[in-house]
């Protein structure tokens, strides 16, 4: 989080500033770990978030517990119990290690890119179609870099228009127009310095000038972070759905009129 006196400008997607591959890069880096699940820490952060500090720390022990209950339950039967209960109590916190920290980031991060790539990736191949040319728009955030002097792409953010198809498709009104807020993202390097906001601001700014009176985005469950963030912008939650029963999606809107 450096970069503090970096100027900042948002500007609308050109091929110029990326190729569509080069963007590609950037965003699903940026897809990657907004999502708040690839280690242990993510997880970690992830559960705070959502159950806080004790309960996070209660959950963790609560399964270390239970494991080394269950093993030393079967061990004390073959080694002296006191033995069992050292043996029991290692295997227990490595378990809980192992699943924290090993087994489910990796498969909800799996199941996470997977999800994303299918989805995402067709539309950023051809921004200027997919977006700018259908009612919506693409920007991205432009930073100096105080140290070279030269303007890097810090973040994005695109919004969508959807068809009355794709409205009917899941039960929404078809006869009202939408547009989604996705493609949010900010590099690691110049997150702390409000670019999200700015990015949340220039698709609101479009929608309203637009005339567009709702706003809705998906995001992942799990990124709590950016949750918080669309609520002090006037979002609410209006879904929550499991994409399997590991990886789910929350959906918010916003209305503008």
């Amino acid at each position: 989080m450096y970069q503090q006196q970096a100027q900042v400008e948002i500007v609308e997607y050109d091929k110029k500033y990326a190729t569509a591959e080069e963007l590609g890069k950037i965003f699903f880096r940026n897809y990657k770990q907004h999502a708040n699940i690839a280690n242990f820490t993510g997880v970690y952060h992830s559960m705070k978030w959502k159950y806080g500090t004790i309960m996070t720390h209660l959950i963790y022990l609560l399964f270390t517990l239970i494991s080394a209950s269950f093993l030393f339950f079967i061990s004390r039967f073959f080694i002296e119990p006191i033995a069992a209960l050292i043996i029991s109590l290692t295997i227990g916190i490595a378990l809980c290690y192992f699943v924290f920290a090993r087994y489910l980031p990796n498969k909800i991060d799996k199941m996470h890119s997977d999800f994303g790539r299918g989805m995402l990736q067709p539309r950023l191949s051809d921004i200027k179609a997919n977006f700018q040319e259908k009612g919506g728009n693409f920007w991205l955030a432009l930073v100096e870099n105080v140290s070279t002097g030269k303007k890097e792409i810090a973040g994005h953010v695109a919004f969508r228009y959807e068809t009355p198809e794709e409205l009917k498709a899941r039960g929404a009104n078809e006869k009202e127009k939408c547009g989604q807020l996705e493609m949010m993202g900010v590099n690691e390097e110049y997150r702390g310095i409000g670019l999200a906001r700015k990015l949340v601001q220039a698709v609101l700014d479009f929608a309203e000038k637009n005339n567009y009176p709702v706003v809705e985005l998906g995001a992942v469950a799990a990124n709590y972070p950016a949750s918080e963030l669309y609520k002090k912008f006037g979002f609410k939650l209006s879904k929550e759905f499991a994409v399997n029963p590991a990886f789910k999606v929350i959906s918010m809107a916003k209305r503008l009129a």
